[in-house]
């Protein structure tokens, strides 16, 4: 049985920077909707793979970041329970 990981994210404006708001949602084949992942933590990494922001989710899954660069990330997903997802070639415009 495999499980994936979906983001859902909110990017607003916010003068040269963005703020985003996300939810993590675990894709689980054995079921028919979506399953909350939280706690995790959401590391973001540019595209020279140095780490820019991080941001912790709750339970429920949602996190929040202020002033985040446009620009394209890596997303590495590590929840408190279960293994690590990555979210390759985001794309914050």
């Amino acid at each position: 049985a495999g499980a994936g990981v979906e983001v859902e994210l909110m990017v607003e404006s916010d003068g040269p920077l963005c703020q985003v708001q996300g939810e993590i949602v675990a894709q689980d084949e054995d079921s028919a909707g979506g399953s909350k992942l939280g706690p995790a933590l959401v590391q973001w990494f540019g595209p020279d793979g140095d780490l820019r922001y991080e941001s912790e989710a709750g339970a429920e899954g949602h996190f929040a970041l202020r002033g985040v660069q446009r620009g394209a990330y890596r997303l590495a997903i590590l929840p408190a329970a279960g293994g690590a997802a990555e979210i390759e070639a985001l794309e914050i415009a």
